[in-house]
């Protein structure tokens, strides 16, 4: 999972709920919108977390990233 998939984990169900009768392309299109509006300081913790994330998959599944 990378940086953008770990935040839109978070911040799609209430998007969602806020736009009830937008399509999942229609969220998904928002939240590309507002990731890109977040500032590298912002975005900094979910590429933290993306890497910790990598690196227990790889521990878990050695030589298949």
């Amino acid at each position: 999972m990378n940086a953008f998939m770990v935040w839109a984990r978070i911040h799609r169900p209430a998007l969602a709920k806020a736009n009830p009768t937008a399509t999942n392309v229609d969220i998904s299109v928002q939240l590309g919108v507002e990731w890109n509006k977040l500032s590298e300081e912002q975005k900094k913790p979910y590429y933290e977390e993306a890497r910790k994330l990598k690196m227990k998959h790889m521990e878990r599944f050695p030589g298949n990233i």
